[in-house]
């Protein structure tokens, strides 16, 4: 049977035990919260799928900016394969729905397009000339903790994408030797497309 003072000196042990487990509980708390109200570098960089009227296509983006405490502010480029291929020059602004690891929230993107064509999209008769057009993208996420600073995300949101075209067909006609010799061209051809679609985007955020 236990003496009073092997008794004691277990309490003792236990108390300080517990008192060490609380203070570092308390530690540990009060750093994620400094974490969580202090600015910081926030990087995100996605990969994803559109689908529309006009199909699939893939698309790729890197965010790079701030973080504080549950929002989120940054600069964003990317490229766009839908209908024609594009980068985005853009702002994005998110916001976590709740002060937590894992936590829904939402995102907001506005800025403006400009098509880099392939060569697929290139014509020897026809010479195409696009304006820079606004994009935007709203969605709704969910971000899953991969540790002290990194995420997984995954977004599903709605994307506008402007096209704004022009067209200029030179028209040839031919010697008797059937040489090719063009024309003054055309009056230009001008085209609209205003391209809705859902983006579906997974990413990793640090």
């Amino acid at each position: 049977m236990p003496s009073p003072i092997k008794k004691a000196g277990m309490k003792k042990i236990l108390l300080y035990t517990i008192i060490g487990c609380a203070c570092q509980l308390t530690a540990q708390s009060q750093q994620l919260k400094k974490q969580r109200t202090s600015l910081s570098f926030n990087s995100i960089n996605q990969a994803g799928m559109t689908e529309g009227e006009n199909g699939s296509a893939f698309l790729i983006q890197t965010i790079n900016g701030v973080r504080y405490k549950t929002w989120s502010a940054g600069i964003g480029a990317g490229l766009d394969y839908y209908f024609v291929r594009s980068i985005p020059l853009f702002l994005d602004l998110r916001k976590d729905i709740l002060n937590k690891k894992n936590t829904p929230f939402v995102y907001a993107d506005g800025g403006i397009n400009y098509v880099w064509e392939t060569s697929k999209d290139k014509s020897q008769y026809i010479k195409k000339n696009y304006n820079s057009t606004p994009f935007y993208d709203v969605g709704i996420g969910y971000k899953t903790s991969l540790g002290k600073q990194n995420a997984l995300l995954l977004s599903l949101g709605f994307s506008q994408k402007l096209i704004k075209e022009q067209q200029t067909t030179t028209v040839y006609y031919y010697y008797t030797d059937f040489y090719p010799y063009p024309i003054a061209p055309v009056t230009p051809d001008r085209y609209s497309y205003t391209l809705d679609r859902l983006s579906l985007k997974l990413g990793w955020q640090f």
